[in-house]
């Protein structure tokens, strides 16, 4: 997978990371179809300059992926886990989508 992220970042480089990830994971759907698979994965990665994660599967529902932002206990901070680490306000990312978050703890959240 990373693989094919990187890959597709380089044929891509005008566009975001979020782009490669998105082509990356429709390819992915695309072959589970055509081969009659499923697939369900978590994926998380860095530019170094934002923090990237998807909750995906060819089927529902999808592996669990959540994420709080500025918790009394990590203020100026976000957190994304594949679950709750510890009692909090933690929002479920919706199925079949990217997060992003930058440096600024500002979170974009858009399907696939």
């Amino acid at each position: 997978m990373a693989v094919a992220i990187l890959s597709q970042s380089q044929i891509n480089k005008h566009r975001p990371p979020e782009y490669a990830l998105r082509t990356t994971l429709l390819t992915l759907l695309e072959m589970a179809k055509r081969y009659q698979v499923e697939a369900s994965l978590n994926v998380v990665f860095s530019d170094g300059h934002r923090l990237i994660a998807s909750r995906f599967a060819t089927t529902s529902p999808p592996p669990s992926l959540d994420w709080i932002r500025d918790d009394p206990t990590f203020p100026q901070s976000v957190i994304i886990a594949s679950e709750p680490l510890f009692i909090a306000n933690w929002i479920a990312c919706p199925e079949n989508s990217i997060i992003s978050v930058g440096a600024d703890c500002e979170i974009q959240i858009e399907q696939i």
